[in-house]
């Protein structure tokens, strides 16, 4: 089997035509669409969560000097272009542009405004007592700079930006769980049928793995459509004249004359050794049977869990080509 691009351009596009085929890549394609359109909204809901937060604690609205409250539930941010004065201990009066506030846990930003001509910083504007010391601090600042009138002066004294660090992480649960309480049901259905693969086996059933000839969908239909050609349920493969066809973990194919090795991979996985009523999980050996060609071109036959044992295809296949070495459980 030699195909060209040109032989696998159907008119029909990349679908197959025999009936069997057709049914299962049809199935897998949806289980593949489904799976895509879970990932895209999951991937969606824990963008937006993550930039929503992102905005609120490092680019959050500017600072009301023209009518100032306490919003716990917003995160302010300024830039500060001047080095704040220490008015009382751990509170600063900061300039920002043509006002004064005061601003407390400024650790962090003052060793950065030894270094830099500005700083932006972020907190939550809270209240303090008129009769606290750092108010009452406040109010002789803005007197003795002749700043806001009398009674902006009692207000303005009041009101602070507490630039305590916020921890992204509970903002982020905290302001925004819809976006999680939505994704993680959503991931693990998404876990549920991900679990076989969909998506990999969608891909690879409409770009299938072959061996040296390159087989085209079109061919692989048509072998597949064969009057000849066997169907093997157990595992999942056709044998037509000139093609041994594996649909199991999506499209392979691989002409008969190519192989020269038949070689075994193993790797794990969970297994039900129970019934569909009463599951019995263990962890077991899965065993991807391979097939080698005379260029080196590995292609998966099947895959099965517990044995490397396939007496009837190796049968056929020690039939159908010659010279073939079995290597099954050296690998």
């Amino acid at each position: 089997m030699h195909g060209d691009k040109a032989d696998g351009k159907w008119k029909d596009g990349m679908m197959y035509r025999n009936e069997h085929l057709k049914k299962l890549v049809k199935a897998e394609v949806i289980n593949a669409a489904v799976s895509s359109a879970l990932l895209l909204l999951i991937v969606s809901l824990c963008f937006s969560g993550f930039y929503l937060t992102y905005r609120e604690l490092y680019h959050g609205p500017p600072i009301p000097f023209e009518r100032l409250w306490a919003d716990q539930e917003i995160v302010r941010s300024a830039t500060i272009t001047k080095m704040p004065e220490r008015v009382y201990p751990s509170y600063y009066m900061v300039w920002v542009g043509d006002y004064a506030i005061l601003m407390t846990n400024m650790e962090d930003s003052l060793r950065k405004m030894e270094l830099r001509p500005s700083v932006t910083v972020s907190g939550v504007i809270r209240v303090l007592d008129e009769e606290d010391p750092a108010a009452r601090a406040a109010r002789a600042y803005y007197r003795a700079h002749e700043l806001y009138t009398a009674q902006e002066q009692e207000d303005f004294s009041c009101y602070y930006l507490d630039c305590a660090g916020i921890s992204f992480t509970k903002w982020l649960l905290e302001k925004h769980p819809a976006s999680y309480a939505f994704s993680v049901p959503l991931l693990i259905l998404l876990c549920l049928i991900e679990s076989d693969h969909s998506i990999i086996r969608a891909w690879k059933h409409l770009h299938p793995v072959t061996g040296n000839s390159r087989c085209t969908i079109r061919e692989i239909d048509e072998q597949a459509s064969d009057p000849r050609s066997v169907w093997l349920g157990a595992y999942d493969v056709y044998i037509t004249p000139e093609l041994l066809i594996s649909v199991r973990y999506g499209m392979t194919a691989v002409a008969f004359e190519e192989i020269r090795e038949v070689y075994a991979r193993r790797s794990w996985c969970i297994g039900n050794e129970g019934t569909r009523d009463y599951p019995a999980y263990r962890l077991c050996q899965r065993y991807h049977i391979m097939a080698r060609t005379g260029k080196h071109r590995s292609v998966q036959l099947y895959v099965q869990d517990g044995t490397a044992n396939c007496p009837v295809l190796r049968r056929i296949i020690e039939e159908r080509c010659t010279g073939v070495v079995w290597n099954i459980g050296t690998k």
